[in-house]
């Protein structure tokens, strides 16, 4: 409605017949309306007067109400925004939204606005703040913050600890369900050195030895609060747990006998009232056992053992131990020897006891259990190896889970679920005891450009952990484990960790992780050796850590029993190094395809990768084409001079074969002589095998034989496909199956070159990927040597080594494993930067008998 100041009354010469449709100002008046307001809308109504009556049409008075419902007072958004009114009204003006003063409308003398448009201020205001950031029941200023939580203010310093904050106006907001998370956490939480301090006072106990505990503990230790002055909180929960330990370790030091220990380590075993008989007369058992117990140095370790076999038999029995048939007794005994999780005392005593109770009682119709002590000898014989199924579902769910960002979050967010993973996976490509990969040594993640916590954010937002990087970690750590010159302490012999590369990446992406857990908890504890493991005892000794990782998945393949090294390693040695003799078992080929890098499924084996293409004759030829391709067998286009006699096996594509080193950059001259001496020593190995194998049966047991065979080379990582054919057809009984006018070997010798100490220029050298070490050592010592002489002979005679012998092997390493790969053994681009300098010298000689 529009105000009309020059509005005019109408006078009635007669009154209104149909006064039901008419207000009359004295009605208005009865209905609380004041005389000023009923005066002012006559400015927005008709108003009717006969002698002193005015009347007002009630449809006109109804419009005039219904205008007023759609209005809305600017103050009150004022409040309800949390903006001042001059605030307010700026944003009406600046964005032309209309305001209603006193002269625009008849109600108030306040300002008023058009409902309608509240939306559109709505938003202008909030400006993508959420919508309920006025909700004072969902957010809080940090005034209100700070009082809540006890506190003297919230700087801006601890503001990180919150995952929503808004600068809304003038202030900025939390959301009040983290203000009342932290305001529980402060109730629950003690500060650690205030912890440590308390603990000192009262146990007499050093701060480090508390420190070592919490870590052995793997307690949590809170960083991330909002409390001033806190730098580090831990649950209160957890400081009782450590108090308690710390507390009964400074009461055994001051124990007066073994009893008196073992008294203090159960104080808090609460007997279950069924076992009540069985457990006074174990109380028995153990005086007596003290009092046969000789030497003092032993009492400690007797009173932890017997304390655990009181846990053992209160968690295991749910009646008195005699009350069980002996069929039970026996599984019982059976299975608490065969748990590993229990030492070899608690074993012995358990039995023991056993016995006691036996005789105590005298029951003359019980048998005595009889342990032979060569039980306990061999830690092999104490557990089977997992079932064949096991073995392979666990490696598809570590293995598989690697390409998963669900499961990677996971490693990335706890170190304990990284270690675990890091730890079983290791199982697959080591048969290590468990102490020996706790002291696996770390890699270094500057070698891949990343420090601890970028990895981990980069790791984070869905960035790809590439086979190189992987090759890069793992072989940084292979490097530092022969280098350290590692060994088993179960028999002093040499540690050794071999990766195939289909698995390289995953073990380099675990390893990465848990390195980057371990900087950044070695940061935070720094007087702490054990922060200084990749993988530490505390963590893949706790089972929570597996089932938080993997949850039901890993419980439906080991059940709810832990993963077990021994186990694992037995059934890594039954399944991997003795599978060629289960060659009619269809299901150890799915074990070694997986293991070996094919596709982890476990229905079976995808294609392999077309640098191997090969028919798929039986399991033992797939099997080892696996296990060359997985060692990195580069020079396995060799291997297509088979084809000769068995046209089942597919040629690469020519053009792979005639491929420039790009990195290299060879002058076409380098390049045909490169070339040329590819195809001679292509041309022996073609027709040495084309005349020494006369059956496709003998080309399916030579490539076994240099898969499993020996055909060792005499370099670190080669083999030796001559080796391999004289095995098979000695094996085959072939007469005459060596052409004398190809080679001359001695009687007894299995080698062309018996008189030299090296493999290199040898046509039938096999190589692997983990030889480009040594040669990247040969090239860059001969091209180096280049640089040294000047005589005319010398440098023909690096230069064709360089090309003739080693730039061949760099070549067919490139075609078959990538050149981003062979880029992390070999330094080619400082190869190339040395030869183009060489070449401005004129220092490389490929042609000395021309010039001569």
């Amino acid at each position: 409605m529009i105000r009309n100041k020059n509005a005019k009354e109408i006078i009635l010469n007669n009154n209104i017949d149909d006064i039901e449709d008419y207000y009359t100002a004295k009605e208005l008046k009865e209905k609380g309306y004041t005389i000023f307001f009923i005066n002012r809308i006559k400015q927005y109504i008709q108003c009717y007067k006969y002698g002193k009556i005015e009347y007002y049409l009630k449809s006109d008075f109804e419009q005039l109400l219904k205008w007023e419902s759609e209005l809305g007072f600017v103050d009150e958004l004022s409040k309800y925004f949390k903006f001042t009114t001059t605030h307010i009204r700026n944003v009406f003006k600046k964005h032309g939204i209309e305001s209603l003063s006193y002269e625009q409308q008849p109600f108030t003398k306040q300002l008023r606005y058009n409902l309608k448009d509240f939306e559109k201020i709505e938003n202008i205001i909030l400006d993508g703040a959420p919508k309920d950031i006025i909700d004072e029941n969902k957010y809080i200023d940090l005034v209100k913050t700070a009082e809540i939580l006890g506190e003297r203010e919230i700087t801006h310093e601890r503001l990180p600890a919150f995952d929503f904050v808004y600068r809304y106006g003038k202030k900025l907001y939390l959301k009040i369900e983290e203000v009342e998370k932290y305001n529980k956490l402060k109730e629950i939480s003690i500060p650690v050195e205030d912890f440590i301090k308390d603990v000192v006072d009262r146990v007499d106990v050093q701060e480090d030895a508390i420190r070592d505990r919490i870590l052995k503990n793997n307690i949590e230790l809170i960083e991330r609060h909002p409390f001033m002055g806190k730098r580090r909180l831990m649950l209160k929960k957890d400081a009782h747990i450590i108090f308690d330990e710390l507390n009964i370790q400074t009461r055994i030091k001051s124990a007066k006998n073994g009893l008196e220990i073992y008294r203090i380590l159960t104080e808090n075993i609460k007997t279950k009232e069924k076992l009540e008989d069985t457990m006074q007369i174990y109380e028995l058992f153990v005086i007596d056992r003290f009092n046969d117990i000789k030497s003092k140095q032993s009492i400690k370790g007797k009173a932890m053992s017997f304390h655990r076999v009181k846990e053992i038999l209160n968690k295991t029995l749910n009646m008195d131990f005699y009350k069980y048939s002996e069929e039970l007794v026996e599984k019982i005994i059976e299975n608490i020897i065969s748990n590993e999780e229990y030492t070899q005392n608690d074993k012995v005593e358990f039995v023991s006891f056993y016995n006691y109770l036996i005789k105590y009682k005298s029951f003359k119709n019980r048998v005595i259990y009889k342990l032979p002590k060569n039980s306990f000898i061999d830690e092999s014989q104490e557990v089977l190896s997992y079932t064949q199924e096991q073995f392979l579902e666990l490696f598809r769910l570590l293995h598989t889970s690697t390409s998963d960002k669900e499961y990677i979050d996971r490693a990335i967010e706890s170190r304990g679920q990284a270690q675990v993973w890091l730890y079983m996976y290791l199982h697959y490509v080591t048969i290590w005891r468990r102490g020996a990969i706790s002291d696996i040594p770390s890699p270094n993640l500057n070698n891949i450009g990343f420090e601890a916590e970028e990895l981990l954010k980069w790791l984070s937002e869905g960035n790809e952990f590439t086979e190189e990087m992987g090759m890069i970690i793992t072989e940084d750590v292979k490097r530092k484990i022969d280098g350290y010159s590692m060994k088993s302490t179960k028999n002093n012999g040499y540690l050794v960790m071999e990766v195939g590369r289909l698995t390289v990446r995953s073990l380099g992406l675990l390893f990465a992780i848990c390195e980057a857990h371990r900087q950044i908890t070695h940061r935070l504890n720094k007087k702490n050796l054990k922060a200084d493991s990749i993988i530490s005892s505390g963590f893949i000794g706790n089972k929570s850590y597996y089932d938080d990782l993997f949850g039901k998945q890993i419980i439906d393949i080991l059940g709810e029993e832990k993963f077990s090294n021994r186990r694992a390693n037995k059934s890594y040695n039954n399944y991997i190094h003795n599978y060629s003799e289960e060659k009619g078992d269809n299901f150890a080929t799915h074990i070694i395809s997986i293991l070996r890098g094919y596709s982890v499924d476990s229905k079976g084996m995808s294609e392999t990768t077309t640098i191997y293409e090969t028919r798929k004759v039986d399991n033992s030829i797939e099997n080892a084409v696996a296990t060359l391709f997985n060692r990195g067998s580069f020079a396995f286009e060799k291997f297509q001079a088979l084809k000769i006699i068995d046209n089942n096996f597919i040629e690469n594509d020519d053009s792979t074969k005639t491929e420039l080193m790009d990195d290299i950059s060879l002058t076409p001259y380098e390049l045909e002589y490169t070339m040329k001496n590819i195809y001679i020593q292509r041309k022996k190995v073609t027709e040495m095998i084309s005349r020494m194998v006369s059956t496709p049966n003998l080309i399916k047991e030579i490539l076994v034989e240099l898969a499993y065979g020996n055909t060792h080379g005499k370099h670190n990582h080669t083999r030796c496909i001559l080796k391999a054919m004289l095995n098979v057809i000695e094996c085959s009984n072939v007469d005459d199956a060596i052409p004398n006018n190809l080679i001359e070997l001695n009687e007894g010798i299995n080698c062309i070159n018996d008189n030299f100490d090296t493999c290199i220029g040898c046509p039938f050298i096999i190589e692997e990927m983990y030889f480009l070490y040594e040669l990247n050592d040969l090239m860059n010592d001969a091209i180096n040597k280049l640089y040294l002489i000047d005589n005319e002979y010398e440098q023909y005679m690096y230069s064709t080594l360089i090309f003739k012998t080693y730039m061949p092997i760099l070549k067919e390493a490139q075609n078959v494993l990538g050149k981003s790969n062979v880029n992390v053994f070999v330094d080619v681009v400082g190869m190339k930067n040395k030869i183009d300098k060489l070449r401005e010298s004129q220092s490389i000689k490929l042609d000395y008998k021309l010039m001569n």
